[in-house]
């Protein structure tokens, strides 16, 4: 639905001014996630926000611009529903409702000065975020910051307001900063990043990593990055790819489109094929699998889809031999919502169904045993719920095992319970007899007929 949606909104916007710099052109795959990201919850659409944001203050869309492709988009979404889909259409509308409030909210605060009254430094805080990250106006004066930098600086808001830039860095990064700002100030571009060294109010000194852009209705914003928790992230990430090496389940990563070519593999996925990883990453993922399997032959198979499959598929080993999969993948996308590649997880499960093969056919066997024995022979629980008979039993009530399964005992044969006590279950005792008698009575008819009756106990694993 989001394709048609799309093109709704595209064909709307195209006798707009703005057309060409709005991302419905420049950056597609922004308009699709956020259409996406909208159909799923707030949460979902949140992440989109700061995408908007950012591309809204590097390129010559203005805010005001964006709101009212915003209100186009709300105004396709009412029409565009039905009745099969107006529950769809109202978590849409609702969620661009909140983004439109937001957004605004967002874009007045950053068009004004802080130089306001309660209720603005209120929104700002409401606006903090992880990063540190700050706005000048044209003199290169700091005009907003938030918590973070307050925090990472180790400085109070009024130690920083209204201060010049350069107050954030040591000397010795002056002329960097010097030479971004020209960069900026010619118009040669919206963005500059560099690594600069900072310096908080005591003096105390660290390597950053800021990223300065060009606002087009006037001024700058700002974001810094700490380079130790860059070296924290590479760490993190390097411990998550041991991670991955160590884990039992064998992990694959391939293509999510075009060749599906397998990109990644760990140790376990090598023992699980038989094969080193350098034979399997560059293939067609379904080369892991045995040829004539669906997940092998058929290329609309889930597997090959953006969203994710669990299931079972048969492995490829060394030689002839095959091992049984439970295999879980799930698609990963950046922090664009652009696809990136479809991880698949595997757990070698041969020996577990072979083993659950194993019970069934013996379960089977011992069944037929009962089944064909000479004896009434009937399994309930402790309840007197019927959970198996034999043919005899059924020869004689005149019922069929599937009728009277899960029915009691004081249903289908209650003269029985005249006979056996109550608390035979009492004492949990299984694998010996708990009770033996024999006595007369009319159990599948008027004709009274001499049975002998033994109980013995078994126990059920959960």
């Amino acid at each position: 639905m989001h394709e048609e949606l799309l093109k709704l909104w595209k064909d709307q916007l195209s006798t707009r001014p703005y057309y060409w710099h709005h991302f419905i052109v420049q950056r597609s795959s922004l308009a699709v996630g956020l259409l996406v990201n909208m159909r799923k919850s707030w949460a979902q659409t949140l992440l989109v926000v700061p995408q908007i944001i950012q591309y809204v203050e590097t390129t010559p869309l203005s805010s005001h611009e964006l709101l009212d492709s915003l209100f186009v988009l709300f105004e396709q979404v009412s029409a565009s529903a039905s009745p099969s889909s107006e529950a769809s259409s109202d978590l849409m509308k609702s969620n661009l409702q909140r983004l439109i409030v937001k957004l605004s909210a967002y874009f007045s605060i950053s068009e004004n000065n802080l130089n306001l009254g309660t209720a603005s430094s209120q929104s700002l805080r409401n606006l903090d975020r992880q990063l540190p990250q700050f706005e000048l106006d044209e003199e290169y004066r700091i005009i907003k910051m938030n918590t973070a930098l307050l925090q990472k600086f180790n400085a109070s808001k009024e130690a920083l307001q209204y201060k010049p830039f350069q107050i954030l860095f040591s000397p010795s990064s002056r002329s960097l900063l010097r030479f971004a700002r020209q960069q900026l100030e010619k118009g040669d571009r919206f963005l500059t990043q560099l690594e600069v060294e900072a310096q908080s109010i005591d003096g105390r000194q660290f390597r950053v990593t800021l990223q300065l852009i060009r606002k087009h209705h006037g001024g700058y914003t700002g974001f810094l990055q700490d380079v130790s928790e860059v070296e924290d992230t590479a760490n993190m990430l390097s411990l998550l790819s041991l991670a991955m090496e160590k884990v039992g389940e064998g992990i694959v990563v391939y293509e999510p489109s075009g060749e599906y070519r397998v990109l990644y593999v760990n140790e376990a996925l090598e023992k699980l094929t038989g094969r080193v990883r350098t034979k399997i990453i560059g293939q067609h993922v379904r080369n892991l699998f045995l040829e004539d399997t669906p997940v092998f032959q058929d290329s609309n198979h889930p597997i090959y889809s953006d969203g994710g499959w669990k299931g079972e598929v048969i492995i490829k080993s060394r030689g002839k031999d095959t091992r049984i999969a439970e295999m879980h993948t799930q698609p990963v996308y950046d922090d664009k919502l652009n696809l990136l590649a479809t991880v698949g997880i595997l757990r070698d499960v041969t020996e577990e169904r072979q083993s659950q093969r194993e019970i069934l056919a013996l379960h089977h066997f011992i069944e037929q045993i009962f089944y064909n024995l000479p004896y009434a022979i009937f399994v309930t629980d402790e309840h007197f719920r019927i959970y198996y008979w034999n043919h005899v039993i059924e020869k004689l009530s005149g019922r069929s095992q599937k009728a009277v399964s899960r029915q009691s005992l004081k249903t289908e044969l209650p003269e029985i319970l005249n006979f056996v006590p109550l608390n035979i279950f009492s004492e949990h005792q299984t694998g010996k007899l708990l009770f033996k008698t024999r006595f007369n009575g009319a159990l599948f008819g008027d004709k009274k007929r001499s049975f002998q009756l033994s109980v013995s106990g078994i126990q059920h694993e959960n």
